[in-house]
């Protein structure tokens, strides 16, 4: 299968919309708001915390707020020096900024990074364990989550050549997007 036709492709996988569980969108925007837009999105690899951040961005610009956002990785784990002035630069209260990776920064560097914040409005952060930011929401995975998303972007002629989403979800330790890569892999092969 070309790549272009794989139904697992990163733009078919990036459209897929976070699932809230025990929480609607507005009760999740009251509660960030009651913590004053200073909160954590917690979770292992793979459990939806970077698209939970980025749809709440969008939620969040459409209420007036300016997003201003980035990202930390393992492989990028400081914001380079154009990075940090376009971050930082002219913030007011009407600036959220939203931090992807923030398990990234040693103690001192988030320390130096809160400081930076202050001029902000809000700051809403990813990580994989609590402690920085009180919890806004925390991100789980389950092998029925997997089965789900699976059944909305797999096409039933592919559906029956893949192991199940159980399996699935084992083999990548309940990673889901390791498990989809997988699928993608395995669809290639077709």
């Amino acid at each position: 299968m070309k790549a272009r036709d794989n139904p697992f492709r990163s733009e078919a996988v990036e459209r897929i919309a976070f699932r809230l569980e025990g929480a609607t969108w507005l009760e999740l925007l009251e509660q960030l708001r009651r913590l004053n837009y200073r909160a954590s999105l917690v979770g292992p690899h793979g459990s939806g915390k970077t698209t939970l951040l980025e749809e709440l961005g969008r939620r969040l610009a459409e209420q007036g707020f300016r997003i201003r956002h980035a990202r930390l990785s393992e492989e990028h784990p400081r914001l380079s020096a154009a990075q940090s002035a376009r971050l930082f630069k002219g913030l007011s209260r009407e600036h959220l900024i939203l931090l992807d990776g923030a398990e990234q920064l040693s103690w001192l560097e988030w320390r130096r990074f809160l400081r930076r914040c202050r001029g902000a409005g809000g700051l809403i952060i990813t990580t994989h364990k609590p402690g920085r930011l009180p919890v806004l929401y925390e991100c789980r995975t389950s092998a029925r989550l997997l089965e789900e998303i699976l059944s909305g972007i797999c096409p039933q002629s592919v559906a029956p050549r893949f192991p199940s989403a159980e399996t699935l979800f084992e083999r990548s330790r309940g990673n889901i997007r390791e498990a989809l890569r997988a699928c993608y892999d395995l669809c290639a092969l077709q």
